[in-house]
């Protein structure tokens, strides 16, 4: 069938638009291009096979990695990084428009370059006496053999040999491997259905030696959501402001540095003379330890208790100068309420992607003056905005952070600030 593509959709496909008005999504084609697809039924929505571009759009440009195509990852890499850009921003403007949220200022997004990208996870499986180790075809469970990755950091790349050698010899025949690279060096998890054997921890605790660069190797089983750790060189950790936070084995960080960087400068900018901030889903205070300079009291709350836990022992340390406490608290469950917020002038919110109805619901009655919203999901990101606003609150400006390059990820980082009673 040939057709024309019109435009692209959330998840980066081209749409097409049939003669009987339905819509028809091609992964790989752009907005304007004349293409020939093969028809594919699945439920839900219709699809086809990009078969060959009879007229390509001049926003076309060769993809640079050698698995675009076949590894689920980085779709988008034929799109010109100025069009992608523009992308990434129109996926933020049109959750904002769906809740009535129009002409809010939205900066230019902000990119992380390639090889930056310091958290993978990859599946794997034994064929034979071999390991199939990559990531997966975009809605299928077939696993890309990764000979690269252009988007991962070198650290991370140079170990996939190693890593397949390691797993060929291990008791399970398939699972996953979580690889952080941090100060101290690469943190590796395995992720496997079975229950960690003897045998297992003896290999493990063995290779570690010879797997330049890895600092720590743990074991994760489906019947406990911990990892445990099997043998440690170095305990991996983050710098966060002025204190050093060890890395909980599998726990949240930032994919990129330039995207904690760039949320961090927008949070300093707009938040500057807070005296009182509250970060809410805080983790280990990636973002409120950051604000420079601190101010004289921090309060980090927190739903994840090995994370609370481990902030609570770096602040140990202690910081002279302002008052820094952390709090175990599920903010969904249990928001903060009016009198909790009443003596508190900043917030900081940065929650997972349902978002934070709750807190925002709460929030939207209080007289909090500024508010810093961090943000994986815009839609739910619009949703708690519009409660906001209802409230009195106004959308100052928004700035996209675009951490999973060439990808359909976009995170945002957003100021709210109270209007004058």
């Amino acid at each position: 069938m040939e057709v024309r593509i019109e435009a692209l959709g959330g998840r980066g496909d081209g749409i097409a638009r049939l003669a009987d008005g339905s819509r028809l999504f091609v992964a790989g084609a752009l907005p304007g291009e004349r293409v020939l697809v093969r028809p594919e039924r699945r439920q839900g929505e219709r699809r086809a096979q990009l078969v060959t571009v009879l007229e390509g759009s001049p926003e076309r440009v060769a993809p640079p990695c050698p698995h675009f195509g076949n590894c689920g990852g980085c779709r988008l890499q034929h799109l010109a990084l100025p069009s992608y850009a523009a992308f990434l921003e129109q996926r933020i403007r049109a959750a904002l428009e769906a809740r009535g949220l129009e002409s809010v200022p939205i900066e230019p997004v902000e990119l992380s370059p390639p090889a930056s990208r310091r958290r993978l996870r990859l599946a794997w499986r034994r064929v034979g006496k071999n390991v199939v180790l990559g990531m997966r075809e975009a809605g299928s469970a077939r696993i890309v053999d990764l000979t690269t990755c252009l988007i991962a950091r070198p650290a991370l790349v140079a170990l996939l040999p190693s890593l397949r050698a390691l797993l060929a010899a291990l008791g399970t025949a398939d699972g996953e491997i979580a690889l952080e690279d941090s100060e101290a060096g690469v943190d590796v998890v395995v992720i496997t259905q079975k229950p960690l054997a003897m045998p297992d921890r003896i290999r493990l605790a063995a290779s570690l030696p010879e797997l330049a660069g890895v600092c720590r190797i743990s074991w994760r089983s489906a019947a406990g959501h911990e990892s445990e750790p099997v043998a440690t060189a170095a305990v991996p950790f983050a710098q966060h402001g002025p204190i050093r936070i060890e890395l909980v084995s599998g726990g949240f960080r930032q994919a990129t540095d330039a995207g904690l960087a760039a949320m961090r400068r927008f949070l300093n900018r707009h938040l500057a003379g807070a005296r009182h901030v509250l970060d809410l889903y805080g983790g280990t205070g990636a973002l409120g330890l950051a604000l420079a300079p601190l101010p004289a009291r921090l309060d980090v709350v927190e739903g994840n208790q090995a994370a609370a836990a481990t902030l609570a022992r770096a602040l140990g340390q202690g910081i002279r100068g302002s008052r820094v406490s952390v709090q175990h608290r599920d903010l969904e469950r249990d928001p903060l309420q009016l009198a909790e917020l009443r003596p508190v002038d900043a917030v900081i919110l940065d929650p997972p992607r349902a978002g934070a109805r709750p807190q925002c619901t709460v929030l939207a009655g209080s007289r909090v003056g500024r508010i810093g919203y961090v943000s994986c999901a815009s839609g739910s990101f619009a949703r708690d905005a519009r409660i906001l606003v209802d409230g009195g609150y106004h959308l100052v400006g928004v700035q996209p952070i675009g951490q999973f390059l060439w990808s359909d990820e976009i995170e945002l980082a957003a100021i709210f600030q109270r209007e004058p009673a």
